[in-house]
C-alpha cells in the first residue's frame, strides 16, 4: 500500500503526485494528512492542502485494504480480549495481559499501512511477542517489584506502536512529532466512539429490560470488554483515514484546557504551602506529587505538539512555557522529598524507580523549557522545541526495559 513516503519522494514532481491522487484518491488523501503535518511550510503542500479542503470529502471504501486490515484486526484484539480476561478471571495469567490484547494490534496495523522495511517489521513484531512471554513467565502476585514492571511495560508498548506509526522515517523529528498528533487524534476519537458505545448500552439494556430481562452482566463480560478491544482498532483507522475532524478539534482543546491547568496548578502549589504539606513525610502526598508531574509532562507535549510552527501564538507559547516552570518546581521539591526518604529509610524499588524516573523527567523539561525560551526570546525554532522533547523518548524505554528486565533479578 503506498503510504505517506510516496508523497514526500514526489514532493518536487508535480506530476506524479497528481498522477497518485488520481490513481488511488483514498490513500492520497490519508498520506497527504500525514505528510502535509510533518511539513506544513512546504508551497506544494499547502495547495494540496487548499485543494483537498474544497473538494468533496471521499466516501467509506468497505473494500479497501486498510479497512479490511482494521476489520480483521479488530475483531481478533476484540476476541483476545475476550479470552485474556476469562483467563484472567479464572487467576491463570496476570491482569497486565489485558495490554497485550490491544496494542500490539494497533502496531500491526500500523506497521502495515506504513511504508516500513520487512525487517524492521519482524524486530517489532519479535519484541513484542518477547514481551508476552516474558510477562506470563513472572510471577503472578502483586509484589513491588512485579506491580512497578506492569506500570513500565505500557511505555516499551507505546513506543512500539509509535515506531510501527513513522515506518522506515522513525528517527526523523517530524515523523515522531506526526505520531504525538496522532495521539491526539485517536484520544479524541476513541472517547467520542466510547460515548456513544456507552449510549448504545443503556438504549440495548432499557430495551431488554422492558421485556423484563436482565441482560447487564452478559452484556458488559462479552460485548463491552470486546468493544473495548476493538474500538481501539476502528479509532486507528478513522484518524489515519479521516483525521481531519480529530485535528480540527485538538488544537482547540489544547486552547481551551491549558489555561486551566496553569491556573489549577498555581492554586495546588499555593494550597500546598498554605495547608503546610509535608512531601518528605507523607508519602500519598509526594506519590499525588509525582501524578501531577506526569500530567503537566504530557499537557506540556501535547501543546508543542498541536503548536502550528506557521502561525504566531505569543499567548500560548508563554502559556506553556508557564507550565514547564511550575512543572519544575513541582519536580524539584519531588526530588529532594525523594532524595531525604532514600537516605533516611533505605532503598526499596519504589523509592529507587521514583526517584530516576524524576530525574529523567527533569532532564526532558530543562531541555523543552530551554529551547522554549529560546523560541520566545526569538533566538530558536518550534523545530528546536520539537527536538528537545521527541529526543527524549528513547530514553524512557531504556529505562522502562531496566525496570522490567534488570530489577526482578535484584530485587
Amino acid at each position: 500500500m503506498q503510504s505517506v513516503n510516496t508523497i514526500l519522494n514526489h514532493i518536487e514532481d508535480p506530476k506524479a503526485l497528481e498522477t497518485y491522487y488520481r490513481h488511488d484518491e483514498q490513500g492520497f488523501r490519508t498520506a497527504f494528512t500525514e505528510a502535509f503535518e510533518m511539513y506544513p511550510d512546504a508551497l506544494i503542500l499547502k495547495v494540496w492542502n487548499e485543494r483537498l479542503s474544497d473538494s468533496e470529502p471521499v466516501r467509506l471504501k468497505l473494500l479497501d485494504r486498510s479497512f479490511i486490515l482494521m476489520a480483521v484486526l479488530g475483531i481478533l484484539s476484540a476476541l483476545t480480549m475476550r479470552l485474556m480476561v476469562y483467563l484472567i478471571d479464572d487467576f491463570t495469567i496476570a491482569p497486565i495481559n489485558v495490554l497485550f490484547a490491544i496494542l500490539p494490534f494497533m502496531s500491526l496495523y500500523l506497521m502495515f499501512t506504513q511504508a516500513m522495511a520487512k525487517r524492521l517489521r519482524l524486530i517489532i513484531i519479535g519484541f513484542l511477542i518477547t514481551l508476552m512471554i516474558y510477562f506470563n513467565f513472572l510471577p503472578n502476585d502483586s509484589s513491588d517489584v512485579i506491580l512497578l514492571t506492569y506500570l513500565h511495560l505500557p511505555i516499551l508498548l507505546w513506543l512500539m506502536w509509535g515506531m510501527s506509526h513513522a515506518g522506515d522515517r522513525y528517527k526523523e523529528v517530524n515523523s515522531r512529532i506526526s505520531f504525538l498528533k496522532f495521539n491526539g487524534g485517536f484520544l479524541v476519537l476513541y472517547i467520542l466512539f466510547a460515548l456513544a458505545g456507552m449510549a448504545l448500552a443503556g438504549i440495548t439494556m432499557m430495551l431488554f429490560s422492558l421485556l423484563g430481562m436482565d441482560i447487564s452482566e452478559l452484556y458488559f463480560e462479552n460485548i463491552v470488554v470486546m468493544g473495548i478491544a476493538g474500538l481501539a482498532l476502528v479509532a486507528s483507522y478513522a484518524v489515519q483515514r479521516y483525521g481531519r475532524l480529530a485535528q480540527s478539534i485538538a488544537p482547540l482543546l489544547a486552547k481551551v484546557f491549558s489555561p486551566l491547568v496553569l491556573i489549577t496548578l498555581l492554586i495546588y502549589l499555593i494550597s500546598m504551602l498554605v495547608l503546610g504539606k509535608n512531601p518528605f513525610m507523607d508519602r500519598d502526598f509526594l506519590i499525588s506529587f509525582n501524578v501531577i508531574l506526569v500530567l503537566v509532562l504530557a499537557i506540556t507535549i501535547y501543546l508543542i505538539t498541536e503548536r502550528n510552527p506557521s502561525q504566531s501564538s505569543q499567548f500560548m507559547d508563554i502559556l506553556n512555557f508557564s507550565l514547564i516552570v511550575c512543572a519544575l518546581i513541582i519536580n524539584g521539591v519531588a526530588l529532594i522529598a525523594m532524595a531525604f526518604r532514600l537516605t533516611s529509610f533505605g532503598i526499596t524499588p519504589n523509592r529507587l524507580t521514583s526517584l530516576v524516573l524524576n530525574i529523567l523527567i527533569m532532564i526532558h523539561m530543562i531541555r523543552i523549557g530551554v529551547a522554549s525560551l529560546r523560541f520566545l526570546q526569538k533566538k530558536g525554532s518550534m523545530l528546536s522545541v520539537q527536538t528537545a522533547v521527541t529526543t527524549w523518548f528513547p530514553v524512557y524505554g531504556i529505562w522502562a526495559l531496566i525496570v522490567i528486565v534488570v530489577f526482578p533479578l535484584i530485587f
